[in-house]
Order: structure tokens, then sequence, then C-alpha cells
């Protein structure tokens, strides 16, 4: 539910920004959007699991969940809009 709430609205944004009339904003988005499509998700868990805290991050667990489905959820929705 929270990564639902969380990803509509960044969709709609990178939607948005992915038809900039400027090229270094449509290339960022559409570079994002791109490469976030192409990662697994199941791949993006246990990185985020296992990788944050040697590197000093250490959110609660909820949080290294919710955080790679939402960024996977708003490439595919900016995608299909």
């Amino acid at each position: 539910m929270v990564s639902g709430v969380l990803a509509l609205p960044l969709g709609v944004v990178f939607a948005l920004l992915r038809l900039s009339h400027r090229r270094a904003i449509r290339w960022i988005a559409t570079s994002y959007i791109e490469v976030f499509r192409s990662l697994p998700l199941l791949l993006l868990i246990p990185v985020f699991v296992l990788a944050l805290p040697p590197l000093g991050a250490n959110p609660p667990i909820f949080w290294k969940v919710v955080i790679p489905i939402v960024m996977c959820n708003v490439a595919v929705l900016a995608e299909t809009w």
C-alpha cells in the first residue's frame, strides 16, 4: 500500500519529465526509467537489505523493501503513461 501511494505520483512526475522540451531533463528521466525497468526487483531488494548497512545507511527493514519497490514501480508507471 505504501509503495503504491509513493510510486503513483512519482510515476506521473517522471512521465511528465520525459515529455520535457529540455534535453537534459528528458535524458535524466529516460535514463532512470530505462535502468530501473531493466533491473529485476528481486535483485534490488537484497542489494538494499545487504549493502546499505555496511555503507552506513541502516533504515528499518520496512523501508529497505519499500524503496526498491517504489523505484521499480515508478519506472513502470512512467513508461506506461
